[in-house]
């Protein structure tokens, strides 16, 4: 290993937000594998609005100062992960509407990737 091209992810905070949790578990030792250790997890979309709006109001209280990254299925109910993203980058309430966002998928069709 190249200690010149190790990044200490440590300070990352992450909210993994995924309805399966075989799949929200699996995320979130990956992340920890790669050094992540502040990782908040939700069920679906509505949770983590929820978990954002609280860390708005009170960050000590949702355990975290800032989401530095956020991770989402898209396909959740009973709220799924396009809902939270459009809420993300457009509520008055969103901590922080320039988040990175990366959305995953289990859907392998084409039109679905597209």
């Amino acid at each position: 290993r190249n200690p010149q091209l190790s990044l200490d992810l440590s300070r990352l905070s992450v909210l993994v937000v995924e309805d399966s949790s075989f799949m929200r578990s699996l995320l979130a030792s990956c992340l920890n594998a790669l050094g992540v250790t502040q990782i908040k997890v939700a069920d679906h979309g509505g949770d983590a609005i929820e978990f954002l709006k609280l860390q708005k109001l009170d960050p000590m209280k949702a355990g975290v100062l800032a989401i530095d990254l956020v991770i989402s299925n898209w396909q959740m109910s009973p709220v799924d992960g396009m809902i939270l993203l459009r809420w993300v980058r457009r509520h008055a309430d969103s901590p922080n509407r320039f988040v990175p966002f990366i959305m995953i998928s289990g859907y392998s069709a084409p039109a679905n990737v597209a």
